[in-house]
């Protein structure tokens, strides 16, 4: 899969997640000037931060990007995970929208295997 791929797929998931939970969402696009491993997708809903890192299947974080991932966990309101279709991104959103209006505390999902607790 070509870096094209990916871009789609993050447009796919800006569209589903704009469609479905609202909220603000933004495309980081990585440069020479800009800090490396930023998630490739933030936003805020509902007073929730979430780091999304759009992966093409079978991809994963690479070191940076975890490393990135769980400094956005120790803060302690922001929701980081790697995601790879729409349908997995609204997943993350959902469940932490859901555990958030319960009064429970939220925390990152950092890797696919993970669900958000």
């Amino acid at each position: 899969m070509t870096q094209k791929s990916e871009s789609r797929l993050v447009a796919k998931i800006v569209m589903g997640l704009e469609y479905e939970v609202g909220g603000w969402w933004v495309k980081i696009h990585g440069g020479p000037y800009q800090r490396a491993g930023l998630p490739d997708l933030i936003g805020c809903v509902k007073g929730l931060f979430f780091g999304l890192e759009v992966k093409l299947p079978r991809e994963d974080y690479d070191a940076l990007q975890l490393y990135e991932a769980e400094k956005i966990e120790r803060l302690g309101h922001g929701i980081a995970a790697c995601v790879h279709t729409p349908e997995e991104a609204l997943t993350v959103v959902r469940q932490a929208l859901s555990r958030a209006g319960k009064g429970r505390r939220v925390r990152l999902v950092s890797t696919r295997n993970r669900t958000v607790l």
